[in-house]
């Protein structure tokens, strides 16, 4: 079995980002628990609500030393790459031999206020310049410490223009769209021809007055601003990514970034700025399209970094308040779907040679898309055209494991803090502390699906727990000690003995994999989960096939094993009974340790020759075998050449019988759901049809599912099954019950297929076996909404997992009625289970 748990682990790592060891990224123990700490402090909302408060009153009492150093080793110490040039390039170092390239950023989070007087408005002026200054200052470092071909900084329009000024324009931009539209097909526009904004305000037909003497010098200062951001860009080889805001400002943004900025310094192959476009914007995907377009006829080509947005609450406050309907999507799965709508067109475009693309996401789903989407178009992970952002520290488990994809990587934001040095001589943090808010407030809402939550996938365990995990999954990534781990088991079995082997085992894979030795040592395996609201499967491991060299005696003798094996499956179906105080209380059988498995094969045989006449006789009946007619007899009405069974044959599988009416019965009257093991294909026709035909309609009732049949997404004819399996059910008039997996098989399954000459039963990759599975699991939780189905959704895939969250609110399912339970292999996907609070999770095995 441990075997079994080692291989499965190489293949499920194939898309790793549920890596540990990849995830910490080679960070001490310290950096680690730092991260933790962090996280774990996110989760109190009052925390975050007040943090900026908090930080100030912690000032006050701790004094600037300690106070540094508290944040030093907390949010400042995850989120911030340095707070001086030194500090920074050490960071920068660090990231580059990992292979990550950092995006340099001076951070200013607020806007600049002034009370419109004329010196006032100059001495913002003044400060606008310095940070301006501070900002060039960060690209030409980026240039210097950043080994790779890709070196980005970040800019921010809000913090070298007047904010009332970009408002005014935006309203401006937005009241004449239309003519922009036209004059952007015609020209590089007005902006850049040098023709002021307001006569352009006159051309849309707007009634805006005229900007005054201080508005023009305020422009004239902003536009020279941006043609030193742009000239310093081009010079110090490095691409400047013009962040996105809120909506009151971004028209402007947008327009002087596409219009003004990029015609005058991108070039057909050359990129240094960058725009952002937000998808939850509703507008987001039409937006591109006329950037695209637009940059087509500027001839440049266009860059952009695409992101979700980052001011959700704030724009539906302001939409609300002002009476507007609010411009960004109405909840997640839209904003989902319009970022990776967004993102596969701009690789469409980046594969024509058209478009330069950061993909800044803290969604897994939309990252592993991406990568997909990629390797579909052949496009280069090294090149540079598209590269990956995630925020420092705050989506470590998304940036380290795209190291082995060697898609390139940056890692934004890097801050680099050069503002800290000036104002920490006069004590204040001001700036920085605002920073660090916004981070805790992002983080909060990134987390509203927390899958990434470190306390969430340790939940309570402890840090030999946590160690043990980790050690057992870095020994998984080394394929020679996987594909000799019975070797290496019987070896280390002869050299330490039974007792120190038996540690050696407890304190890694079984102690990571396995509930227990005995049923007191499950128990308390099964109690600790139940207290975490999980259930258990509890299964007695049996994974190989007993033999027999033919003989009548023989046979007996494994009949006999058979029969005291299946009293094993009965005694864990108790158990599960006694133990788990859930309502979904489940036990797992494997049909191959109840029955011979040459009879088994026999029958799968005859079952695939004579499959029209089964589908007709399961409309008209519970099935012949349920009504006692031997296998033989039906073969012979299929018209097969099959020989009828022989005695011995016919005794087997009267036993076998036997066997399956013992489970049916002792699942019934201890409450307990039995999932019956799909196996593989020579096996798997007879296990299907005794389940569904035989086992189910005996048992299961139309409110009542102790049975559970399995079907395997990876076969081809997944979806019929399941089609035909529920049409079957409603004939019966009972509640169908089923575990969706992927297959386990796979390797097996393709060796059979070609040593025998049949094409494989199994889709030909993970892409296709996603689909299926998404595909069968949809249609199936449709099914549970009218009350036809009980479903197990088995899965490690997180995207399945989100898809059947999001489904199961679509169709306002219960999660925690039984009807819909999700189930993952003990210890191995610990970032699943303990994250689905609320839903009924079953981990298996104990």
């Amino acid at each position: 079995m441990q075997r079994l748990r080692c291989v499965r682990r190489t293949y499920a790592s194939a898309v790793r980002f549920d890596s540990p060891e990849l995830a910490t990224g080679g960070k001490s123990t310290s950096e680690v628990l730092r991260g933790w700490t962090v996280f774990k402090l996110f989760t109190y909302d009052p925390i975050v609500d007040n943090s900026l408060k908090l930080f100030s009153v912690a000032q006050k009492l701790l004094g600037e030393r300690l106070f540094e150093s508290l944040l030093r080793g907390t949010v400042f110490g995850q989120f911030a790459g340095g707070v001086d040039e030194e500090d920074a390039a050490k960071t920068c170092a660090k990231l580059s031999r990992k292979g990550i390239s950092s995006v340099w950023q001076y951070s200013v989070e607020q806007d600049v206020r002034t009370d419109g007087s004329p010196g006032d408005i100059r001495r913002q002026e003044a400060l606008y310049q310095k940070q301006n200054e501070h900002f060039l200052k960060t690209i030409e470092l980026s240039g210097r410490y950043n080994t790779s071909v890709a070196r980005f900084a970040a800019i921010k329009f809000t913090a070298i223009s007047n904010t009332s000024l970009l408002q005014r324009l935006s309203i401006l931009l937005k009241a004449s769209e239309a003519t922009f539209n036209s004059l952007a097909a015609k020209s590089a526009c007005d902006v850049h021809q040098g023709v002021p904004m307001d006569v352009i305000a006159k051309q849309a037909g707007t009634s805006l007055p005229p900007l005054s003497d201080i508005q023009l010098e305020q422009f004239d200062g902003f536009v020279k601003r941006l043609e030193a951001i742009g000239e310093c860009a081009s010079s110090a080889g490095v691409r400047v990514l013009i962040d996105a805001e809120q909506t009151w400002y971004q028209p402007a943004i947008h327009h002087f970034t596409l219009h003004y900025l990029m015609p005058q310094f991108n070039t057909s192959t050359s990129t240094p700025i960058y725009n952002t476009v937000q998808a939850y914007l509703q507008s987001a995907y039409n937006t591109l399209l006329l950037d695209t377009a637009t940059a087509k006829l500027y001839n440049i080509k266009y860059a952009l970094k695409l992101v979700r947005g980052a001011y959700m609450v704030q724009e539906r406050a302001e939409a609300a308040g002002n009476g507007y309907p609010s411009p960004i999507h109405p909840d997640k799965p839209s904003t989902d779907q319009s970022y990776n709508k967004a993102m596969e067109y701009l690789l469409g475009e980046v594969a024509k040679g058209r478009v330069n693309l950061m993909v800044a996401s803290h969604n897994r789903p939309s990252v592993e898309l991406a990568v997909e989407k990629m390797n579909e178009l052949k496009l280069s992970p090294s090149d540079g055209s598209v590269v990956f952002g995630q925020l420092l520290g705050m989506a470590d488990h998304l940036t380290y494991p795209l190291v082995n994809g060697q898609e390139k990587r940056e890692k934004a934001s890097f801050d680099i803090r050069l503002q800290i040095i000036q104002e920490a001589k006069q004590g204040g943090w001001g700036p920085d502390m605002q920073l660090l808010h916004v981070r805790c407030v992002r983080r909060t809402y990134a987390s509203a699906v927390r899958f990434d939550s470190p306390e969430l996938v340790t939940c309570g365990k402890s840090t030999s727990e946590v160690l043990r995990g980790w050690t057992v999954f870095k020994l998984f990534t080394y394929d020679p000690i996987v594909d000799n781990s019975l070797k290496l088991f019987s070896v280390a079995q002869r050299l330490l003995g039974e007792r120190l082997f038996e540690s050696l085992l407890r304190g890694t894979v079984f102690g990571q994999f396995a509930g227990g030795v005995d049923e007191e040592d499950a128990a308390k395996t099964c109690a600790k989960l139940s207290r975490k609201g999980i259930s258990s499967v509890w299964q007695y491991s049996v994974e190989q096939d007993v033999r027999t060299d033919g003989s009548p005696g023989d046979i007996r003798r494994q009949e006999a094993l058979y029969q005291k094996q299946n009293e094993h499956f009965l005694k864990t179906i108790e158990l599960s009974g006694r133990y788990n105080t859930s309502v979904a209380r489940f036990a797992a059988i494997k049909l191959t340790a109840i029955s011979n498995t040459i009879l088994l094969q026999r029958l799968s045989i005859l079952l695939k020759a004579s499959e029209a006449t089964f589908n007709s006789l399961a409309a008209k009946s519970a099935c012949d075998v349920h009504q006692g007619v031997p296998m033989d007899v039906i073969a012979k009405q299929a018209g097969t050449s099959l020989p009828p069974l022989s005695d011995i044959q016919l005794e087997q599988f009267d036993g076998f019988v036997k066997r399956l009416e013992a489970i049916g019965e002792c699942a019934s009257s201890a409450g307990v759901r039995v999932l019956i093991d799909a196996e593989q294909t020579w096996y798997q026709p007879a296990i299907h049809h005794f389940t569904l035909h035989y086992l189910m309609p005996q048992f299961n009732t139309s409110t009542s599912t102790p049975i559970y049949n399995t079907v395997q997404a990876y076969l081809q004819s997944a979806y019929n099954t399941l089609l035909l399996d529920t049409a079957t059910a409603k004939l019966y008039n009972f509640k169908y019950a089923l575990k969706l997996v992927r297959g386990a098989y796979m390797v097996q399954e393709r060796a059979e297929a070609a040593g025998n000459g049949y094409p494989s039963p199994i889709h030909p990759d993970k892409p296709s076996t996603d689909q299926s599975y998404n595909k069968a699991m949809e249609y199936l939780l449709g099914e549970v909404a009218k009350g036809r189905v009980n479903l197990m959704v088995a899965s490690h895939n997180r995207p399945s997992v989100e898809l059947a969250v999001e489904k199961m609110n679509e169709l306002k399912l219960s999660p925690s009625d039984g009807s819909v339970v999700f189930g993952q292999s003990l210890g191995m996907a610990d970032h699943l289970t303990y994250p689905l609070d609320g839903h009924k999770r079953i981990e298996e095995s104990c």
